[in-house]
């Protein structure tokens, strides 16, 4: 019987996305393990689109910055395009609830960046390519997972064999190898769906990143490097409304958003490609196995209503590197299910309460019960009354809440 050709490593990243890449990175620069960085999908360091916005945006956390600066990543993200906010401004639409969060609150320059997906995805493939222990392997269309106490071995379609002492799992809300390895997840049940887009506003945005809550869903209206044009984020109950929204010509899709935004930057002059999507939200019931780990989305997704995703995936990729690094600096197996228990314990928690306080806040703003409303007017009042309890809320969302992982940590004397 012929064997089928085999390529060992020490881990294989599932994934090439952000956090994925931002992983393999982060092991790359102080260990010397041979990594495998593999997708489904071609990854090639092609040129950023400059004359178009990505519809695909995230709001970086201070945290995320951090990460980013630690890598070397940052210069070249901000090379490309970045929009800085320093405000946040939230309200409901029937009572006219209102609350503001400033970064000059907490002396602090902004409160975050909203970036477009591609530009940090392009900066992160250019540093994973200066390193040569990363294996950049893509397309790979994979087939079956066999797990074995020693080593996990990945069949691939064209009958090779990915043999690594550790797998990560980076591969999204629909992992692959989540559901290979039967790691069930908590989700939710609803038929929310998001309507994504670029939208140019009669007036500037002003650094302030907008929300509205309506009966329907969240509203958002994230401020871009240029001060007419916003990334939207439409939230809808149903993927009938979606689709219902999706089918209007630009003309009306833009009446529509501008009134359903109240006008507040003034009329919607142009609106690019318009997008949809499930908001699928889930939490897998473990993140690890032997031998074996879950990160990102493919470990908790959640409500984007405060746009934390991709950060929470980020402090796991960080945390997960400074477990593995300690393993590695006391001469213990990095792959044991003992050092991927620490991980989980590190990053479940948090990740866990940042899923239910979306889900809650999802709810109170949406919900017209006459309580629930009660207890939102009395929530928000109490707010912006109590300015350490808003300020508290506004440092855990920038990422700077304690036990954060090396990466994240602020610099002192110049060293993280």
């Amino acid at each position: 019987m012929n064997r089928l050709p085999t390529s060992s490593y020490d881990i294989i990243i599932v994934g090439a996305g952000i956090v994925g890449a931002t992983l393999a990175c982060a092991l790359a620069q102080t260990t010397s393990l041979r990594i495998a960085l593999i997708d489904a999908k071609a990854i090639t360091p092609a040129s950023w689109p400059e004359d178009s916005y990505d519809y695909r945006v995230s709001a970086i956390s201070l945290a995320s910055q951090r990460i980013f600066q630690a890598l070397q990543v940052w210069p070249n993200i901000i090379a490309k395009r970045i929009g800085p906010f320093t405000t946040m401004y939230v309200w409901n639409d029937t009572t006219n609830d209102t609350i503001q969060f400033a970064s000059a609150d907490i002396s602090e320059p902004c409160l975050g960046h909203i970036i477009e997906n591609s530009a940090i995805h392009a900066s992160l493939v250019k540093q994973v390519s200066q390193h040569s222990q990363i294996e950049l392997l893509s397309p790979v269309n994979l087939a079956t997972i066999q797990e074995t106490p020693e080593y996990i071995d990945l069949h691939t379609i064209d009958a090779h064999i990915l043999r690594t002492k550790l797998l990560i799992a980076a591969d999204g809300a629909r992992s692959w190898v989540r559901k290979q390895i039967g790691i069930e997840t908590q989700s939710s049940q609803d038929q929310q769906t998001a309507i994504v887009t670029t939208v140019q506003t009669e007036y500037p945005h002003q650094h302030t990143a907008w929300q509205r809550f309506l009966p329907t869903g969240p509203l958002a209206f994230l401020p871009l490097a240029d001060q007419q044009h916003c990334s939207i984020v439409w939230s809808l109950p149903t993927i009938p409304d979606a689709q219902r929204i999706l089918s209007l010509d630009d003309s009306t899709f833009a009446q529509q958003l501008g009134n359903a935004f109240a006008l507040r930057l003034g009329k919607i002059l142009s609106v690019e490609k318009r997008f949809a999507f499930p908001l699928q939200r889930h939490l897998a019931k473990t993140y690890i196995k032997p031998r074996i780990a879950l990160i990102g989305d493919a470990a908790h997704t959640i409500h984007p209503l405060a746009g934390q995703g991709v950060n929470l995936g980020l402090l796991d990729a960080s945390a997960l590197y400074d477990v593995l690094d300690n393993a590695l600096k006391n001469n213990r197996d990095f792959a044991s299910f003992a050092t991927l228990r620490r991980y989980e314990r590190w990053r479940k928690g948090d990740n866990l309460l940042m899923f239910k306080a979306m889900e809650w806040f999802n709810t109170l703003f949406r919900s017209q019960n006459p309580m629930l409303k009660t207890i939102r007017q009395r929530g928000i009042t109490l707010a912006n009354e109590i300015s350490w309890l808003k300020n508290s809320f506004m440092r855990h969302a920038m990422g700077l809440q304690k036990d954060l992982p090396s990466l994240a940590r602020p610099k002192v004397h110049g060293i993280l």
